[in-house]
């Protein structure tokens, strides 16, 4: 199952049968509707409560186990995808739920953050959550908020939500999820910029394949010296460095759901030769691709 299917752009939310759809969150009590090889991202956070058991969670450029109970926020165009394990006799293309979700929107909150100081204690929150993060031993307590979100309307409902976000700023048992964060694009995102957003959904559905520079700047309609500058600005790293970090992630994900050879996985993450699949995969992830396997083996 290759993640490099498709991204999936989730900028709507399935919400809860009472939520107002003007509201700047969204309670999705069955989770989102996770697919085999799509890879998802959305504008605003998720906040997951996971509840069934699944083969691996794939965020950013790195791949991680929860089990249920586990407490989960990610950020805005943080591309990712829970594997969840399936029930006996669903197919292949079976959709899958596997989470409780609420769906929070990113503009309201930084805007908030301008005329509200109280708000500016969740800042650092959500910065972390453009890696990702996960909370341990919170997952009682954020069920309970869950619940208080649906049963609520109006204030008090506002009122859930405020107390679940002091929650989440409280919690120091907590880990990042992906070594690279996606930057948050500003209010009034640039007309450049908006051509970057188009083309990181591009190569994150293509980075499989022969990728250069010149393709990405042509898919942007921008010189690739203009491209470059702006990608980086968008992004905080290099079109490479993007790329192989996105190979890198694929391999990481594959080498712990499958049992397929480190060299198959080298050219089916894209890299043209093992050597320089090897490099690449020690500088990102601290040891060799065997080492990587074994070392989840024992976990």
């Amino acid at each position: 199952m290759a993640m490099n299917a498709a991204v999936q752009d989730e900028a709507t939310a399935f919400a809860h049968e009472g939520d107002d759809p003007q509201s700047f969150m969204h309670l999705l009590e069955q989770g989102a509707p996770w697919q085999p090889g799509r890879l998802r991202y959305h504008h605003g956070y998720e906040l997951h409560l996971i509840t069934a058991p699944h083969e691996c969670a794939y965020i950013g450029d790195e791949v991680h186990r929860f089990a249920p109970g586990s407490v989960v926020l990610i950020g805005p165009r943080l591309p990712h995808n829970l594997v969840f394990m399936r029930a006996q006799g669903n197919s292949a293309a079976a959709v899958m739920h596997g989470s409780l979700l609420l769906r929070f929107s990113d503009e309201p909150m930084r805007r908030g953050m301008e005329f509200f100081p109280e708000l500016r204690k969740a800042h650092a929150l959500l910065e972390r959550a453009r890696r990702g993060v996960a909370f341990a031993g919170l997952g009682e307590l954020v069920a309970k908020r869950f619940q208080g979100v649906k049963a609520q309307g109006g204030l008090a409902r506002l009122s859930e939500f405020a107390a679940l976000l002091h929650e989440l700023t409280q919690s120091t048992d907590y880990r990042t999820l992906s070594s690279q964060p996606c930057r948050t694009p500003a209010c009034g995102t640039s007309a450049s910029s908006a051509h970057i957003y188009r083309t990181l959904d591009h190569i994150q559905s293509n980075y499989t394949d022969a990728l250069t520079l010149m393709d990405v700047s042509a898919f942007a309609h921008l010189t690739p010296s203009a491209f470059s500058r702006q990608f980086r600005k968008v992004t905080g790293r290099t079109f490479t460095e993007f790329l192989v970090g996105l190979r890198v992630a694929e391999a990481g994900r594959l080498l712990l759901c499958t049992r397929k050879q480190v060299s198959s996985i080298c050219y089916e993450v894209g890299f043209n030769n093992i050597s320089n699949f090897n490099r690449h995969f020690r500088r990102l992830k601290k040891m060799t691709p065997g080492q990587y396997r074994a070392h989840a083996e024992l976990e």
